[in-house]
């Protein structure tokens, strides 16, 4: 049995003909390189602060900041070749989807046929040209309306899924920045008081 929640596949699509161009999204990284750790981490609640008075113990902690900032450099660098691919293909989708199907073909059938004399006459052959081109262009702007949305959404999906490598990416920056904060909060405990013992 089939999943009951399943869209109906013989079911009209409720995207055909529509123009889904408003939510392609137009993508750029804003970091020329990450952040450096030196800044404190931004504040999730506005910059106002906690005061949290329960630290939950935790273990030793432990990073490579150098090994983390060689691989923040590296995925910036991958994110930004994509998104140059991906702007690419989103110019080159909008630059074609009102052609691309054939919505504007000219389509013409051209055949010769054999006219047969009388009385032992030779024939002779006759051209013949039939232009095709509104019932192609019909079927091709059916198609279109179709497919135009279709493409529009899949360009929506990569952008979504490129800007969540983005956030990604600053959450990792904000981890180092929130340990390089950490560490340079650390504070010795006071000595005990009374006399030192000898």
């Amino acid at each position: 049995m089939g999943d009951p929640n399943a869209p109906d596949p013989n079911a009209p699509d409720p995207d055909a003909g529509k123009d889904l161009g408003y939510l392609v999204p137009d993508l750029g990284v804003i970091w020329p390189a990450p952040p450096t750790f030196n800044d404190p981490p931004p504040s999730p609640d506005g910059g106002k602060g906690g005061n949290a008075t329960d630290v939950v113990p935790t273990g030793l902690l432990d990073i490579d900041l150098a090994g983390l900032r060689s691989a923040e450099t590296t995925v910036l660098g991958a994110l930004r070749a994509t998104i140059a691919d991906y702007t690419a293909l989103r110019d080159t989708v909008e630059a074609g989807k009102d052609t691309v199907f054939g919505q504007h073909a000219t389509v013409k059938w051209q055949w010769t046929s054999h006219n047969g004399g009388a009385g032992g006459e030779p024939g002779s052959l006759q051209e013949h040209e039939r232009d095709v081109s509104a019932s192609f262009q019909k079927n091709a702007r059916d198609f279109a309306a179709t497919m135009n949305p279709v493409q529009e959404k899949v360009l929506l999906q990569i952008g979504n899924a490129l800007e969540l490598v983005g956030q990604f990416l600053a959450a990792v920056n904000q981890a180092g920045q929130s340990y390089a904060l950490m560490d340079r909060k650390a504070e010795l405990p006071p000595p005990p008081g009374g006399s030192p013992v000898v």
